[in-house]
């Protein structure tokens, strides 16, 4: 691993600190002409904080499987900000 790799770490650490806690990963994407970030949250209560945040104001619940989360986002101007909360099992409204 060389410096390059190392400061891109550096950067990285930075970003999620910068979010704030409860944060556990931040992504980028980019497709054409729309920007995507992704912000995986340790909870509920912090989704709800991020969201605010961020201005985020579409919330949805989405079930995969058994699983269940919560999420929030809001898109315009080549730009998409999700924020995800932590997988639950069983019914909606039944976990943290």
């Amino acid at each position: 691993m060389n410096q390059r790799a190392i400061d891109l770490s550096v950067m990285a650490r930075g970003q999620l600190a910068w979010v704030g806690p409860g944060v556990h990963s931040l992504t980028t994407s980019e497709l054409l002409s729309w920007m995507t970030i992704r912000i995986a949250v340790n909870s509920d209560a912090r989704l709800r904080e991020i969201a605010e945040d961020f201005g985020l104001t579409q919330a949805s619940t989405e079930r995969r499987g058994r699983a269940w989360f919560r999420q929030a986002m809001s898109r315009g101007d080549g730009l998409i900000v999700v924020a995800v909360g932590p997988h639950h099992e069983g019914e909606p409204g039944h976990g943290s």
